[in-house]
């Protein structure tokens, strides 16, 4: 029994070592590809130059330095069928060669960035993680959506897939791993520093929720900044955000 309980704590310590060596690689690319280019994957209105145009599923973004928003053609006009920003920043980091992987650049499930993810098998459109099957990480801006009430700027997202519920409505990460993570190179806190985890939006129930704070949409400032983990909290409850400075 003890030795059971060894071998799964050094499996999530391991898990959560992961998640963190994972987002770290994934901040570097976006980094270097912003030196090298110029502009942020997704919203690079340049895109088209440096990788090609439609026929090689490129689109340029507004340039506005928020992922997020609609891609354009060379010409202007709206991309359409799930092109967007979004979308476009796998693509365009894959073909810079600073992450590994081919990336469609448009999506397939649901709306917005959590159709982006490693889904049955199969790349959609973003970078698989070790911490499941079925999800992955997402690049977006909180401009969007509820993330607005807990995310400021562009980030960076670890969810599971969903249609239903596709900005982080799909929790995959345990409560204590999400915490052992924020504790870890940020506050420890859900609602506030660089690394931010949000509520499922219809998760109910004391013990299903990630963060004591309760429904997400109706928190007030001072509340958000109250928030703490719910450690006491079962199952897989959290999706986790690291905010792209």
């Amino acid at each position: 029994m003890g030795g059971t309980l060894v071998v799964n704590d050094l499996i999530q310590a391991g898990q959560v070592r992961a998640v963190i060596s994972e987002q770290q690689n994934i901040k570097t690319a976006i980094n270097a590809f912003r030196l090298k280019y110029n502009c942020l994957p997704g919203d690079c209105y340049d895109a088209v130059t440096f990788f090609g145009g439609s026929s090689n599923n490129i689109w340029r973004g507004n340039g506005d330095r928020q992922i997020v928003g609609t891609a354009y053609n060379s010409n202007g006009g709206a991309a359409g069928g799930q092109r967007n920003e979004p979308q476009q920043a796998w693509r365009q980091l894959g073909l810079s060669g600073l992450i590994e992987g081919e990336f469609a650049g448009h999506g397939q499930h649901g709306y917005g960035p959590s159709h982006n993810v490693y889904y049955d098998g199969e790349y959609q459109n973003a970078y698989p993680t070790s911490y499941g099957k079925n999800a992955g990480w997402t690049i977006s801006h909180s401009s969007s959506h509820w993330t607005t009430r807990w995310i400021e700027g562009n980030f960076l997202g670890l969810t599971g897939h969903s249609t239903n519920h596709p900005w982080g409505g799909a929790t995959l990460l345990k409560v204590e791993d999400t915490h052992n993570i924020d504790v870890k190179i940020d506050d420890g806190r859900p609602g506030t520093g660089s690394v931010r985890s949000l509520n499922n939006e219809t998760m109910n129930g004391e013990t299903g929720r990630c963060q004591d704070s309760g429904h997400l949409t109706v928190l007030t400032p001072a509340q958000q900044a109250a928030a703490s983990y719910n450690l006491d909290g079962t199952g897989n409850s959290c999706s986790v955000f690291f905010l792209l400075k």
